[in-house]
């Protein structure tokens, strides 16, 4: 979208979007040094001012000719029934939908930046069909079988379907394993030791 009215190559908007570059809106060029200069970074200038100003005029304002023209701009198609609803997060939630589909840009990002299933590793399939402590070994010989069709990824017919259900919970950052407190031993002298040892053999006493 941002390609065709700018003029600007993909591959350079990619580049350029998480740095320090901003838009020269006259010039229509990606300039650097954003913040040398005290311009928007272009992330900011693209996206986040523009999800902003979207919000304001729908939830905050409510500024329904300012948001037919963002639609309109936009090249969206929004149902009336949603355009008019008195709820403006429903209102806000269709526009979104089409203009940032929240599904479609996960399952892209999948697609090109997750790892192929057919470079998946013999020993991560076997995790992935324990549950708990239990060993791959110890299932029944017709679940071990899966282990095969789940490695070569076979979509033909007489490929047994595989459905692999996950559950999420939420888990305060604390309990993490690289947020716990360690405690670090420290190897103790002679005479510490026998200090310690003195000092037990007196409270037993």
């Amino acid at each position: 979208m941002y390609c065709q009215k700018m003029g600007i190559k993909s591959e350079v908007l990619l580049k350029t979007l998480w740095g320090d570059f901003y838009l020269n809106a006259k010039a229509k060029k990606i300039m650097k040094g954003a913040q040398s200069k005290g311009k928007k970074p272009l992330f900011v200038q693209l996206v986040l001012d523009n999800i902003w100003s979207l919000y304001e005029a729908v939830v905050i304002r409510r500024d329904k000719e300012k948001v037919e023209k963002m639609v309109a701009s936009l090249g969206l198609k929004v149902a009336a029934r949603d355009a008019r609803h008195s709820d403006p997060k429903v209102v806000l939630s269709a526009i979104c939908s089409q203009w940032l589909p929240l599904s479609q840009a996960v399952l892209t990002m999948v697609c090109n930046k997750l790892p192929s299933p057919l470079d998946m590793m013999a020993e991560r399939v076997e995790k992935l069909m324990c549950v708990g402590a239990r060993r791959f070994e110890s299932l029944p010989k017709k679940t071990q079988e899966l282990k095969a069709a789940f490695l070569e990824c076979k979509n033909d017919e007489e490929a047994p379907v595989i459905v692999f259900v996950s559950k999420m919970f939420a888990v305060d950052s604390k309990a993490l394993p690289q947020n716990k407190q360690r405690y670090v031993r420290y190897p103790l002298s002679a005479d510490m030791e026998t200090s310690h040892s003195f000092s037990l053999h007196s409270l037993h006493f």
